[in-house]
């Protein structure tokens, strides 16, 4: 995924991607944030609340899924869409809150919920990343262009620095790869020492 050149070989190259809008985290390297999409992270809904289920009922499920320790896997989704009568996407609630609240707390979950802040499939980990630090949260629910009422993933800020882990091993691995073999020079023979002189060498003298 990453193309290196020799420095100063071609200093035009990183003015190019950068028109194209690709975005240079050093020497023509692209950002992997820039290439990534959503749909290629995103996490499908797996759990989903009604507007007019209560917080205590919402929260009363969570803590029999952990009893039960979470056959169903309810509570690795930390962010749960609020739906309204008509499965439209009304808002968000977090797992934190959910399972802090009071057992007492009557209230429908229209109430605590709050605006969902969404992310298109088509979306660049780019422009979703910009969009989290805007807004201070670590995850967005998917909503398709077509239907923005309908939450059809969850995208987390710890899927976005995966991403970018997956791309410095590969980058490393690259590295490795393109490394020439360094061959060890090799050490002159020492020289030969001049035989002894023998006797009879010596009587003949």
């Amino acid at each position: 995924m990453t193309t290196r050149r020799p420095a100063d070989t071609c200093p035009s190259r990183g003015r190019r991607l950068a028109r194209r809008g690709l975005h240079l985290t050093r020497e023509y390297s692209v950002d992997p944030l820039e290439v990534h999409l959503v749909r290629q992270l995103e996490t499908p809904v797996a759990t989903t609340f009604r507007t007019d289920r209560t917080a205590a009922e919402a929260g009363a499920l969570l803590h029999e899924a952990h009893q039960a320790r979470d056959p169903d896997g309810v509570l690795a989704q930390r962010l749960y869409p609020v739906l309204d009568g008509e499965g439209r996407l009304a808002g968000v609630v977090t797992r934190a809150e959910l399972l802090h609240g009071a057992p007492d707390d009557h209230r429908p979950l229209s109430a605590l919920a709050r605006p969902a802040i969404t992310a298109h499939p088509d979306e660049t980990l780019r422009t979703i990343a910009n969009r989290m630090a805007a807004h201070r949260i670590t995850r967005v629910v998917v909503t398709p262009r077509t239907e923005p009422h309908c939450a059809e993933g969850i995208l987390s800020l710890r899927q976005l620095l995966e991403a970018r882990r997956i791309d410095l091993q590969e980058e490393q691995h690259a590295e490795r790869l393109l490394t020439p073999f360094r061959r060890t020079p090799r050490q002159p023979e020492p020289a030969l020492a001049a035989p002894a002189e023998t006797l009879s060498d010596a009587a003949g003298r």
